[in-house]
């Protein structure tokens, strides 16, 4: 891994594996970068057109036009 490189607790989790032959589940991964402030993943934004299937069709349709 590179030193600036974003890096999630599931990438963590497959390089201690992978290199240091160390298991780790992915929940105690998260617990420590929670710990030691170590967010580097980017929360992705809810998608428009999920919020829209949600809503009844009428209410959609009087939206785009």
């Amino acid at each position: 891994m590179q030193k600036k490189e974003k890096v999630g607790a599931l990438q963590i989790k497959m390089f201690l594996e992978n290199d240091y032959f160390v298991k780790m589940n992915h929940k105690k991964i998260r617990r420590l970068m929670r710990k030691y402030q170590l967010f580097f993943t980017k929360v992705r934004k809810a998608s428009l057109i999920k919020k829209w299937q949600k809503l009844p069709y009428n209410t959609v349709h009087a939206l785009t036009c």
